[in-house]
């Protein structure tokens, strides 16, 4: 086992653990180092795993936290003894085997050996290169638009994706003239072509595209502009032929009066927007009052097609009064009745006639129906369990084949030049070692096999000289008195030999059930129960304390 301890105290230094260079085996470890072992093995498994790398002081915490550590393991797939007494009442043999399962589930980044230490200043940054370039290219890139200012920051250094500044999209209301429309004003044009400033001089440059794009100065309801139009139409007309009068000639040039001719537009666009809102109450008004004649109208049809239905039964009630008051005609009525329903009783028979092999044939058709619907679903089950079979194996081959890619990148950036030399005589040896016990196991049942099978060679003897000895002294018997006693005793020496190979017998099966208690005995001392008991028992009047102490500052505070 000191080539296995070995090799976990190595895996376990190479992930930073703090072990000290006198320990050489796991029975040195305390319960300190297991649990800072275990530790980091699960961080370095799972990194979401979080826990601190030393005992805390309180018996409760401890508690909880080696019972975390315990289920986290369990998830792993170990199928051994596992719980908060493996960790805080550690054994060796128990430690041994959760160490081991934990090293061999490490990561194989992990496994590779450091040689930071032989390297120069110059590999060392190189490789410090390859490992931020790498880093950095493992991050998801982002667009400039959803960073600030165009930039990230990146440790210890900012890295720069745009050459300008990042910014919102933001639109302002801009003057656009449309010199297409057949009704526009002439003065109206002639503002537009020489008084309307650039689209690019009404807003920040920035605001250029999004005002174009997103442009509010424009109705969308065409009905509404229409009648905007419209109405508006004399009044604007008015007002720019004001404004146009308000020119004044200076070197040549006509100059506006601006701030006139604003408050002017400003005006037309309160009218507008005081005629939109009168029109959108009279739309909903409108709408309103079509709904309700809606209503009245559906109500009217059908208190028509109420009023002709109830004449239609007035008219037939009349003329069946008007019948039934002549008696010749109730005699007619009532023999044409019973013929009726002598008609009914035969059509009825003649229907039970006609329907009985009918509905016989329909039940063997459903019956039919029904085997076929269910061979038809077990089918359909197979198809089904055949496809998820499919999808599945695909999905499995999938992952393989991710799983081979995986693999083929990680070989190729192992380093080939590590020295493995060490695990490999390790593994070496401990093969060797193992292949020696086993000669000497196999050594020992050819043993075994060769003196069971004396001992029976030497029965059978002992069986046919009896049997030999037996014949031939009863033979004299009958003629010789001293023949009679000598077969006498050669019975007492038979049976005093079968009870001495049998006490021989149990005395071997004694032997070896004693050597298998000692073997247990000694297994159980390896457990070391009573010095857990006697930790265990320190835990727990440590675990009372606290409560106590807890129960008086409980107490004091309430006090």
């Amino acid at each position: 086992m000191e080539e296995v301890d070995n090799i976990i105290i190595d895996s376990l230094r190479n992930l930073s653990c703090n072990i000290d260079e006198d320990v050489q085996s796991l029975k040195q470890f305390t319960t300190e180092i297991v649990y800072s072992s275990m530790v980091f093995c699960l961080q370095a498994i799972n990194p979401d795993i979080h826990f601190v790398h030393s005992l805390p002081q309180s018996m409760s915490l401890r508690l909880k936290n080696a019972t975390t550590i315990a289920e986290h393991i369990k998830e792993l797939g170990y199928r051994g003894d596992m719980g908060y007494q493996t960790i805080l009442y550690c054994n060796e043999i128990e430690i041994r085997r959760v160490l081991m399962f934990l090293v061999e589930r490490l990561p194989r980044e992990v496994h590779k050996s450091t040689v930071s230490t032989e390297l120069g200043y110059v590999p060392k940054l190189v490789k410090k290169i390859d490992e931020s370039v790498r880093l950095n290219l493992e991050k998801p890139w982002v667009p400039s638009e959803f960073l600030k200012f165009g930039s990230r920051d990146c440790k210890k250094m900012v890295l720069k994706q745009d050459f300008g500044y990042g910014h919102n999209l933001q639109s302002e209301i801009i003057q656009i003239p449309d010199l297409q429309k057949q009704d526009c004003v002439e003065s109206l044009k002639q503002y537009w072509v020489h008084y309307l400033p650039e689209v690019t001089k009404q807003c920040l440059k920035q605001n250029v595209v999004p005002s174009l794009l997103y442009r509010d100065s424009e109705f969308t309801d065409l009905a509404f502009s229409t009648k905007v139009e419209n109405v508006e139409t004399n009044s604007l007309v008015n007002n720019i032929e004001i404004s146009n009068a308000n020119l004044v000639k200076h070197n040549g040039t006509t100059v506006p009066e601006l701030s006139i001719f604003e408050i002017e537009i400003n005006k037309i666009r309160c009218a507008i927007e005081e005629n939109k809102h009168k029109y959108e109450e009279l739309q909903i008004s409108y709408n309103n009052l079509d709904k309700q004649l809606a209503q009245i109208t559906d109500e009217r049809h059908k208190k028509e097609a109420a009023l002709k239905e109830s004449l239609t039964k007035i008219k037939t009630r009349s003329k069946t009064l008007a019948v039934l008051q002549n008696k010749e005609n109730l005699i007619k009525l009532k023999n044409l009745v019973d013929n009726g329903n002598k008609r009914l009783v035969e059509l009825a028979n003649h229907w039970n006639d006609i329907q009985s092999p009918l509905l016989q044939e329909y039940q063997e058709l459903q019956e039919q129906l029904k085997t076929r619907k269910s061979k038809i679903r077990d089918e359909e089950q197979k198809l089904q369990n055949l496809k998820d079979k499919k999808i599945s194996l695909k999905k499995e081959l999938s992952e393989k084949e991710k799983l081979e890619q995986q693999l083929a990148t990680e070989y190729e950036k192992l380093n080939k030049n590590t020295n493995r030399s060490a695990y490999t005589r390790r593994i070496l040896e401990i093969i060797a070692n193992i292949k020696k016990q086993s000669e000497e196991i196999q050594k020992i049942l050819i043993d075994t096999k060769i003196v069971q099978k004396d001992i029976n060679s030497l029965n059978g003897q002992l069986d046919r000289s009896f049997t030999l000895s037996d014949e031939l002294i009863f033979r004299d018997a009958k003629r010789d008195a001293m023949a009679r006693s000598a077969y006498k005793l050669l019975a007492t020496l038979h049976k005093d030999c079968g009870e001495v190979v049998q006490a021989v017998t149990t005395v071997g099966l004694v032997e070896r059930e004693s050597r298998n208690l000692q073997e247990q005995i000694d297994a159980e001392l390896c457990k070391e129960v009573t010095s857990k008991l006697e930790r265990l028992n320190n835990d727990i009047i440590e675990m009372k304390r606290e409560n106590a102490l807890l129960i008086n500052k409980l107490t004091e505070r309430t006090c």
